[in-house]
């Protein structure tokens, strides 16, 4: 890739970045990351794509998205330790079927909160 077009996408990336940052909410008590800076999916956590753009916060000096995804998800962990993939800011955590649970992410979103807590 020329440098040029590097330099185009990244500026692209920093753009979007600022577009997809959320303010907390009635179902979300810590600010979160939409999955796009368009209209499509407003207000809603998905594991999976908060995490890896919480990593480009992280990677770009921003670590705390990962702390509040993981704060955000573990506010609905039940009794029996499932934590919901997938949270609305207004109506709450999401299930489908079948009921998929983010143990994988939040253990390494967790590892790197405590990274950032110090």
């Amino acid at each position: 890739m020329a440098s040029r077009d590097f330099k185009a996408v990244h500026e692209h990336i920093e753009k979007s970045l600022l577009l997809i940052e959320r303010q907390p909410s009635k179902k979300l008590p810590h600010p979160y990351l939409a999955i796009s800076p368009l209209k499509y999916y407003p207000g809603i956590v998905w594991l999976w794509d908060h995490h890896h753009a919480g990593m480009r916060f992280a990677h770009g000096g921003r670590p705390e998205y990962l702390r509040h995804l993981v704060d955000n998800l573990l506010v609905y962990q039940t009794r029996g330790g499932y934590v919901p993939n997938v949270v609305h800011s207004q109506d709450g955590p999401s299930e489908g079927t079948p009921r998929f649970h983010a143990q994988a992410t939040l253990i390494q979103g967790a590892m790197n909160r405590n990274r950032t807590d110090g």
